[in-house]
């Protein structure tokens, strides 16, 4: 029984860390107050206590993913250790612990079994382990494709390869409302468009990945920004034993098959060269007190992509047309359907001459046409490096701390479809990116009741997409004339576009760049109080980017036929149906966001637990520095409204996000049937898919 109100939300405090709740009861279930728990890390050592409370409780939280034993003591009963406790990634669990008088001082062992059944709360997900990740063959090693195991996900229907793969939806969201989490800190994109290849800012090694855990439904009041799916990453940390691993892939053409296009121009097959390594390594820095952890995964790859593609016949290269050409000065058919040579406008006669002459007989078309004569094979490389280094240190034993940095670089290059400055358009060229992201935590166990845990969190990203020609000559450069300054800061031509036809020179968004930046402040209060385990906190996000996006780079020349009857005619003839040019803005936008939460799990009998959670977020519209981000228009006046310093975003913000949460899980029969069941209300205040809303960009 699940439900929500899905309008997708924007800030998020958020924990990779799981809560462990014992109850100690005696042989006549009563509950036993006064009992020592000690619950110990099997991997690092670090070791807990607490006191049993008046009811017999006794929580601990947050609670580091691993595999712990917990060991009650009282005198005048048995000694009772349970061993082999799982806790994982955000996970609540229950663990109840009876004792008995003893006679003597004795000790009873007791073996926990793996829980099979969520009886915590009323959130839907699934916790994937990371020897999954790592055993099972992924495509490209993207531990995201694990995400389409869970219930209520796709794959995304986005898949232009300019976008990147491995995007997935959550029960019929956007792809883009998935709210992304590597141990504790916001690890979500803040490019605009997908222009970084992910969303994600980094995408660890499943080699370094401890376990994550996809979320889709019912999510406790410290999770917002999402309604589709939060996957919570946990890396490895290291433990008291040194360990490592190593790997390599690798894929050739002589395994792969031929391309339908390939086959189809006569060409060979595709290269392919697919080179992917890596290796972890983690150990102890302090025994029982300091642990490190890094992972290095390289990834090299050769490709080349089949294009067939139409292009002028030699004869339209010659001036000599199939169909009737008029002369758009007399409107009259010029004779033979030939345009005279001294009519060839220069500047169109060498734009003409940049297409390849036709390398494949084609097939005729409509008015006389010849399509699908021209086939190439262009060559293109890829390569990634990705970091991840993590340090663990207990101070005390009320102190532990953590620091985790992670790096991401992408490079891939494709060749331009034609030689040259003919460029061909598509997405082609450079696409690079450099991500970085680092987190730092500070838990303290304040006393018995409470512990506190403060986290700063920081990512940034450096995307940038440039066209092949980009270092070649400029279009005035070229032979165009009248090109506004900016629009030769950049190599290669104006986009030229004849109709039925490949276009020649630049995509007009080419070069672009995007540099987001956004720091996080969060910090969260857990108390227990006897059934209840209370948790609050509230969150700072402050956000930033400067880019050059949606807008042309270059002119747009647009020949349709429309004037001499012809498109490859009116380029010849230098006379294009439409110019589109705009201006060039840098957008420097800013905002920042706002939250605060609390949550109850109140465990209200032993079979029932009611998850109570109210959240609050405020986020600020985005504003930025002049006039090329934000702009109104008053309707009463008809003028263009400009930002100032009494309004800033033009807008009026909202403040009224009042988020409850709800959820229950009810323990019908023991270790066999769970009920649970939820519901949330959140908000969407920031989205990475488009920055065509800047209206500087329209």
């Amino acid at each position: 029984i699940l439900a929500a109100l899905a309008f997708p939300p924007g800030v998020h405090a958020q924990t990779d860390a799981g809560a462990l709740r014992i109850l100690v009861t005696d042989q006549t279930e009563g509950v036993v107050p006064g009992a020592t728990v000690d619950v110990t890390n099997i991997a690092t050592g670090f070791t807990q206590s607490g006191v049993t409370d008046t009811g017999g409780h006794s929580q601990f939280a947050p609670l580091p993913r691993g595999i712990y034993s917990v060991r009650v003591t009282l005198a005048g009963f048995q000694t009772i250790e349970v061993s082999n406790v799982r806790v994982d990634v955000n996970e609540r669990r229950f663990v109840p612990v009876t004792l008995a008088v003893a006679s003597a001082s004795e000790m009873v062992e007791v073996v926990s079994r793996t829980a099979v059944i969520q009886t915590e709360e009323g959130s839907l997900g699934q916790v994937i382990k990371g020897e999954v990740a790592v055993e099972l063959p992924l495509a490209g090693r993207r531990y995201t494709e694990l995400a389409l195991l869970v219930p209520g996900t796709a794959a995304s229907t986005m898949t232009l390869e300019t976008r990147g793969p491995g995007w997935f939806v959550s029960n019929g969201n956007y792809h883009t409302q998935n709210n992304f989490i590597l141990d504790g800190f916001d690890n979500n994109q803040g490019t605009q468009n997908g222009q970084s290849l992910s969303a994600q800012v980094v995408q660890p090694s499943p080699d370094a990945i401890g376990e994550f855990k996809v979320q889709t439904n019912s999510f406790s009041a410290e999770f917002g920004r999402s309604a589709g799916a939060v996957v919570n990453v946990s890396l490895k940390s290291g433990t008291n034993a040194t360990r490592g691993s190593a790997f390599y892939y690798n894929r050739d053409k002589a395994l792969a098959a031929t391309s339908w296009r390939a086959n189809l121009i006569g060409a060979d097959k595709e290269d392919l060269k697919w080179h992917q390594g890596g290796a972890t390594m983690g150990g102890p820095l302090a025994r029982n007190r300091a642990f490190y952890f890094t992972s290095y995964e390289g990834f090299r790859r050769n490709f080349s992509n089949t294009f067939l593609v139409n292009v002028p016949t030699e004869a339209q290269r010659n001036g000599v047309f199939a169909t009737t050409v008029r002369d758009p000065r007399t409107g009259l058919p010029f004779p033979n359907n030939t345009i005279p040579r001294d009519r060839w406008d220069p500047l169109g006669a060498k734009l003409l001459a940049l297409y390849p002459s036709p390398n494949l007989p084609g097939r005729g078309a409509a008015g006389g046409r010849v399509i699908e004569n021209y086939g190439v094979q262009r060559p293109g490389d890829e390569g990634t490096h990705k970091l991840d280094l993590r340090t663990d240190y207990s101070l005390s034993g009320a102190d532990r701390v953590m620091a985790r940095y992670s790096f991401l670089q992408q490079d891939i290059y494709r060749d331009a479809i034609f030689e040259g400055l003919g460029d061909g358009v598509g997405n082609q060229g450079e696409q690079f990116n450099r991500n970085q992201s680092a987190g730092f935590s500070w838990t303290r166990i304040i006393g018995t009741r409470m512990v506190n845990e403060a986290r700063v969190g920081y990512n940034r990203t450096h995307s940038r997409f440039a066209h092949a020609t980009a270092n070649e000559q400029t279009g005035s450069e070229f032979g165009f004339v009248g090109l506004p300054d900016f629009m030769n800061t950049t190599g290669g031509l104006p986009l030229i576009s004849p109709s039925n036809y490949n276009a020649l020179g630049t995509r007009n968004f080419r070069p672009q760049y995007q540099n987001p930046q956004h720091w996080q402040f969060l910090n969260t209060l857990t108390m227990a109080y006897g059934a209840h385990a209370v948790r609050s906190g509230v969150e700072v996000r402050i956000k930033n980017n400067e880019l050059v996006d949606i807008v042309r780079r270059t002119p747009a020349y647009n020949f349709t036929g429309q004037v001499a009857g012809e498109s490859i005619a009116d380029l010849l003839l230098g006379v294009p149906r439409q110019l589109t040019a705009t201006t060039l803005p840098v957008i420097d936008w800013a905002q920042q966001a706002y939250a605060a939460f609390i949550q109850d799990d109140w465990k209200v009998r032993p079979n029932l637990t009611l998850n109570l959670g109210l959240r609050y977020e405020y986020t600020t519209p985005f504003y930025g520095s002049g006039e090329n981000t934000n702009v109104n228009f008053d309707f009463a006046s008809g003028q263009l409204v400009f930002p100032s310093s009494g309004d800033k975003y033009l807008m009026d913000p909202d403040r009224n996000n009042l988020a409850p949460r709800l959820g229950f899980a009810w323990q019908a029969t023991p270790e066999r049937l769970v009920v649970r069941g939820g519901f949330g209300v959140f908000y969407s205040m920031e989205d990475m898919r488009g920055s065509e809303g800047i209206i500087a960009l329209n």
